[in-house]
C-alpha cells in the first residue's frame, strides 16, 4: 500500500511542476492488475480520474512490448532489482526505438 501511495504523491508532485502535465497520458504499471487495486483507491480518494486497462482492453501482459520489458527483467536473475537494474533493462529494451516523450509511467 505504502508503495501505491508513493507512486500517487509523485506523479501528484511532477504534475505541479509542469503546466502542461496531461493525466490522460500518465499510467502505472504492474505485474498483476491485483497490485494496482490500492493505486485505484488512492487516486481516485485524490479525486483524480483512473482507467484500467483490463476493463476496456486485452490484458496488458499480451503486449508484446510488456512481455519483452518482463522477460528483460526476468533475465537478471536477482533476488531484488533495484531502481539502477530496472532501468538499464528498460533503457536497453529501448534502445533504438523511438519514444513518445509526451507520457509519463511509473512501473509498479
Amino acid at each position: 500500500m505504502a508503495q501505491a501511495f508513493a507512486a500517487i504523491d509523485e506523479l501528484v508532485r511532477l504534475s505541479a511542476l509542469d503546466p502542461a502535465w496531461d493525466w490522460r497520458k500518465t499510467a502505472i504499471v504492474s505485474r498483476n492488475w491485483k497490485n494496482l487495486d490500492a493505486v485505484r483507491s488512492y487516486a481516485e480518494a485524490k479525486d483524480l480520474q483512473v482507467d484500467m486497462a483490463n476493463e476496456d482492453l486485452p490484458t496488458i501482459r499480451r503486449l508484446r512490448e510488456t512481455q519483452a520489458f518482463v522477460s528483460g527483467l526476468r533475465a537478471k536473475k536477482t533476488a531484488l532489482l533495484g531502481l539502477t537494474d530496472i532501468l538499464t533493462v528498460l533503457n536497453g529494451w529501448l534502445n533504438g526505438r523511438v519514444i513518445h516523450a509526451a507520457y509519463n509511467a511509473v512501473f509498479f
